[in-house]
């Protein structure tokens, strides 16, 4: 039951209506902005403590949607760009987008990723969105996260369950003992007859086509590599990349005091 308000000043209204969900986001920014500090603070000293957790509770809840919707628009965008630009092939025309949308090609990957995985269904069932955060998002839609831990983490938010960071780790390390036992990137899903598809395919990269300018790309079972040069207008330079790849090993080894000589299991 929402905690009823004293009505001796008009805007205590705005609060009840806070706490009973009656307001859009642009709706409450229009009433705040027509609205004094003073009348603000008037209202507010009459909140008792109950009250104010109440609101803090719903604000809190806001918020984390607000992050969620945020995602999968940005998602929906630039899934629609990739679309549009992959085979144009106009570098100064798609530097300028990057620039102007002040978004990085990594944010980018992931934004897609989530509209990709989750679009369809909170389009749909609209109250999902209360039940994740934006980062458990990016963590379920990630490459390496079976199908399966995705399908479940929408089940149990159909249910009601909160998909916490936390949750979504668990989710993902449940379901990733179908990988083969050889450690191999590629995921079994229990739940398909579609086998995902291996790292070196085209859909794994950030953007494809025009829209990555990526000169080679490598999926691991735990790493992503996406190789680009670093100016667009750069032709690839072979053993130019070669030497970056080879200096950024010896300083990862370095930084983590690994043996130079130390090899994977998977590399003999």
């Amino acid at each position: 039951m929402i905690p009823s308000l004293p009505r001796n000043r008009s805007m205590n209204r705005l609060f009840e209506e806070i706490l009973a969900g009656k307001l859009s986001t642009t709706e409450l920014m229009q009433r705040v902005a027509e609205t004094t500090k003073f009348e603000l603070d008037s209202a507010a000293e009459h909140l008792a403590d109950g009250q104010i957790v109440a609101l803090s509770v719903k604000m809190s809840d806001q918020l984390r949607v607000l992050q969620v919707e945020s995602m999968i628009c940005t998602g929906c965008y630039l899934y629609l760009y990739r679309i549009v630009t992959e085979n144009v092939g106009d570098e100064e025309r798609e530097q300028n987008f990057w620039e102007a949308a002040e978004v990085s090609r990594a944010q980018a990957y992931r934004a897609i990723a989530v509209w990709t995985a989750f679009g369809k269904s909170f389009v749909a069932e609209g109250h999902l969105t209360k039940q994740f955060v934006s980062e458990s998002l990016k963590i379920l839609a990630g490459e390496t996260t079976p199908p399966a831990a995705r399908d479940e983490a929408l089940q149990l938010a159909r249910n009601g369950q909160h998909i916490s960071i936390q949750v979504a780790k668990q989710l993902q390390k449940k379901h990733a003992a179908g990988r083969t036992s050889a450690g191999k990137s590629t995921i079994v899903a229990k739940e398909t007859s579609t086998p995902v598809a291996k790292p070196e395919a085209k859909q794994d990269r950030p953007l494809k086509g025009n829209a990555a300018k990526a000169i080679w790309s490598y999926v691991g079972s735990v790493v992503r590599l996406i190789v680009q040069p670093a100016k667009t207008s750069s032709q690839a330079d072979i053993e130019g990349i070669i030497r970056d790849l080879e200096a950024a090993l010896a300083r990862f080894r370095s930084e983590h005091q690994i043996p130079a000589a130390s090899k994977s299991p998977d590399a003999a």
